[in-house]
């Protein structure tokens, strides 16, 4: 719930916008913007992520320099535009990619339930 493209008010056009710059499909963004962060701009994890999409500063500063994580628009991009490259990377598979999200994209060893569930319920709401 919360997932869907009517309820993002007032993060829609930046979503769609971001989706159209990073060619990702903005139900699939705005499931996964819910499962991280719940729609929350200053959502800050245990770990340090941050922001809608719960991006890892040092992924931004990498990926993205000159970005600013707290600020929601920028924010959808550098998430948009990141899962972009997981996809690219795992040639289109969402599951993976998506778990590359969850995990870190060199994660090893088993896959545990948490991430199935994190997959399985990005992948219901992108529906």
């Amino acid at each position: 719930p919360g997932h869907h493209l009517e309820t993002l008010s007032p993060w829609r056009p930046d979503l769609i916008a971001a989706c159209h710059l990073c060619g990702v499909d903005a139900p699939l963004l705005a499931s996964l913007v819910g499962r991280e962060s719940g729609w929350d701009p200053w959502a800050l994890s245990k770990s340090g992520a941050r922001g809608l999409t719960q991006v890892m500063p040092a992924t931004g500063a990498w990926f993205a320099p000159g970005m600013n994580l707290w600020m929601p628009a920028e924010n959808l991009i550098v998430g948009a535009c990141w899962l972009r490259r997981l996809l690219d990377k795992a040639r289109g598979d969402r599951r993976l990619a998506l778990r590359w999200y969850h995990r870190g994209e060199y994660a090893r060893g088993l896959v545990p339930q948490a991430s199935h569930d994190y997959v399985d319920d990005i992948l219901q709401g992108a529906n």
